[in-house]
């Protein structure tokens, strides 16, 4: 097993080799071991090797360039240090032209110090105390990073449960919103369809608009078969006075004509009634006493007296018929007197 060393070296030879020298200079004046890679990797033992460096260092300090951004061995060896709980110093240089999202994520609660390529002098010295007060025990230890570590998976926890929901949320939304541009569709089909009605209303009311005016030409140009209709309107107007006045005098003929015939109705009847008294009353003159003191009646074989009326019936009551009176009747006179002399 390897002897640890204080600080393990993480960069990319091809543009950090200048840098990494630098600090390198300055960890040595201030009595820090290091180690870092010499040679390219290669497969076999020398992974082995870095693998053993870095489990056995303190201090674990990644030159982040654009170089090491891309970098798979740089990748390997920062989620090693990761996976042993290694003080990590992030000493990021100049400007990336892609970002790595996974060493963005997982390097995002370390310490990180941001320069310019090529890097000043005083950011270098103040990098290099920084590492050594971390070895003295100045610095924050790993447990603590480790909490803070596992306070940020608890965020990330409740920051996938927070997505998770606003992706649910944003699936009933983008629900909606389709529901939404189905019904706007709709409504615009619906518009369009007015639009097509209206469209032809318009036509057709062109259409009208123009056959009046044709109409009213042709008129124009005839002014006498205005004032020809005019006259036949007026004469047929007439006709159908004179007809409303043919029809009441018809009605007003007809009630004189039914009144007519129950006046001389009544008039029959009256003079039917006269007779028929007069008749009466030549039989009660033709009832008086005879000179042998017999009384002759002449009673009407088909008249009788009226009870209620003094007057003689027809004989069509519902009374039986009385018995027939004798035409010769004794009659008793009073006795006469012998010294009257008037006949």
């Amino acid at each position: 097993m390897a002897e640890g060393k204080d600080v393990f070296i993480s960069y990319h030879r091809a543009t950090m080799a200048e840098t990494l020298r630098r600090i390198a200079d300055e960890l040595k004046n201030r009595g820090i071991s290091f180690w870092y890679d010499t040679e390219s990797p290669k497969p076999g033992h020398f992974t082995e090797t870095i693998e053993e460096e870095i489990k056995a260092c303190e201090v674990f300090l990644f030159i982040w360039d654009d170089g090491a951004n891309n970098s798979t061995w740089c990748r390997d060896e920062v989620l090693s240090a990761l996976a042993h709980k290694k003080h990590i110093f992030l000493f990021r240089v100049g400007q990336f032209k892609t970002e790595n999202a996974e060493l963005n994520f997982r390097l995002r609660a370390f310490q990180r110090s941001d320069v310019d390529n090529p890097p000043d002098q005083e950011r270098i010295q103040n990098l290099a105390e920084t590492i050594v007060d971390t070895l003295r025990g100045s610095r924050p230890t790993w447990a603590m990073v480790y909490q803070r570590e596992q306070q940020l998976k608890q965020l990330e926890s409740r920051l996938g449960q927070e997505q998770a929901s606003a992706r649910k949320s944003t699936e009933a939304k983008d629900r909606q919103i389709a529901e939404l541009e189905r019904k706007l569709q709709q409504a615009g089909a619906q518009i369009q369809t007015v639009k097509d009605r209206l469209a032809q209303r318009q036509a057709h009311m062109q259409t009208l608009q123009e056959q009046a005016q044709q109409l009213a030409n042709e008129l124009a140009q005839e002014p006498d078969l205005i004032e020809e209709l005019e006259s036949e309107w007026e004469q047929e107007q007439k006709l159908q006075d004179k007809q409303s006045d043919v029809k009441s005098l018809a009605v007003l003929f007809i009630i004189f004509y039914i009144l007519a015939l129950m006046l001389v109705g009544i008039l029959l009847f009256q003079g039917r009634t006269v007779f028929r008294r007069s008749l009466f009353n030549s039989h009660m003159i033709s009832d008086a006493p005879s000179n042998d003191g017999t009384v002759t009646s002449h009673p009407a074989s088909e008249n009788r007296v009226s009870g209620d009326f003094g007057m003689p019936d027809d004989g069509k009551g519902d009374e039986p018929e009385p018995e027939p009176i004798p035409k010769t009747v004794p009659r008793q006179l009073e006795p006469a007197n012998v010294w009257d002399s008037s006949p």
